[in-house]
């Protein structure tokens, strides 16, 4: 995970140990701040997190897409209607080699109808690995 930090030069910068609620906190944040919709999978295939932006591109509450597999969540054709096999999905690629997806234009089919996106996806290590 990212962070950006601005500091404006009048105010003294506060120091404090980062607890792991604190982290759980920002994270959520984060996702919450997104304009783009943002779906955390995790090495099973199951979504874990889900911005309220990505639950409404999918026609669907954040609450109904975790737990589920990302490929029955996220019904990727290519830009002709082709369907795209749950393997071979972005957020697949990812998972098995761990090598970031730019800027792959796809259609998801969800509960919500079409919706043309562009995926981006990059792996995000677990615990204590980053």
């Amino acid at each position: 995970m990212a962070g950006l930090l601005i500091s404006a030069a009048e105010r003294p910068m506060i120091h404090y140990v980062m607890t792991e609620t604190t982290l759980v906190e920002r994270y959520q944040a984060l996702l919450a701040s997104l304009h783009d919709g943002a779906l955390v999978v995790d090495a099973d295939g199951l979504v874990v997190e889900c911005a309220e932006q990505a639950a409404r591109l999918l026609g669907m509450k954040a609450a109904d897409l975790v737990g589920r597999p990302a490929a029955e969540v996220l019904a990727a054709v290519q830009s002709d209607g082709t369907p795209i096999e749950p393997s071979d999905c972005p957020w697949e690629a990812t998972r098995r080699t761990g090598n970031p997806q730019r800027d792959v234009g796809l259609r998801l089919d969800g509960p919500g109808g079409p919706a043309r996106v562009s995926v981006n996806t990059a792996p995000v290590p677990a615990g204590g690995d980053g």
